[in-house]
């Protein structure tokens, strides 16, 4: 079972401990790579779900139930979405 600590309570808490400048590196660091880990989950969800729509998209159009848009009207979508 998980228990939300405000962060406040957290940083009062390390703060108490009497961490070397080594401690609080390691836990710094610790606390980046894992930062860092939850965004290349994100990513890797992000491109996996992307991928999945393409690839239905594709299959839709092989199937003839979608026409296939062509590169200048995706260029010109975009530039629509942009402004």
């Amino acid at each position: 079972m998980r228990t939300a600590i405000p962060i406040d309570n957290v940083w009062q808490m390390l703060q108490a401990l009497s961490l070397s400048s080594s401690n609080k590196e390691w836990l710094a660091n610790k606390l980046i790579d894992s930062s860092k880990e939850d965004k290349r989950k994100q990513e890797a969800t992000f491109v996996r779900e992307s991928m999945q729509r393409a690839m239905l998209e594709v299959k839709e159009v092989q199937q003839g139930h979608k026409k296939l848009q062509s590169a200048d009207d995706f260029f010109a979508e975009l530039n629509q979405e942009a402004r």
